[in-house]
């Protein structure tokens, strides 16, 4: 079962300073340093976000956010227009926003799109490897 939105529990812009940087697997103390902030701040932001995104683990949290920005870059290499990018674009914005079921939706709306294109604007086996890395997502995200 999806997970569900919770409008007031919507990540800070601190938190999602924090997640960008926890989705390059970077440690508590490389963050501090990034950020400038401290490493209890690190933390707190952390344990706020994997409250707020309701996950268990750094690692799940940082899997989400780096999945969508791994996308986002096979779709940008494509070169194929911005449709099926701004799509990806909006999902990470969901996500950012702790709304599980916008990203989903949003995820769904690319397949369908990256399926239109298929065999026309994108070569079918790279349409293929674009919803399948979007299912997968979908997968994680419990969609």
């Amino acid at each position: 079962m999806a997970r569900e939105s919770f409008p007031d529990d919507e990540l800070t812009e601190d938190e999602k300073g924090v997640i960008k940087v926890l989705a390059q697997g970077r440690s508590g103390d490389e963050i501090a340093a990034e950020l400038e902030i401290t490493g209890e701040t690190v933390r707190s932001r952390v344990q706020s976000i994997l409250t707020k995104l309701q996950v268990r683990s750094r690692l799940e949290a940082a899997t989400w956010a780096k999945l969508l920005a791994n996308l986002l870059a096979d779709v940008n290499a494509v070169g194929s227009g911005t449709s099926l990018a701004d799509k990806v674009a909006e999902a990470q914005a969901y996500l950012a926003n702790n709304d599980v079921a916008g990203t989903c939706l949003k995820l769904s709306d690319f397949i369908s799109q990256a399926k239109a294109q298929s065999g026309k604007a994108i070569p079918t086996a790279t349409a293929s490897a674009l919803i399948l890395d979007a299912e997968r997502i979908r997968t994680a995200l419990s969609c």
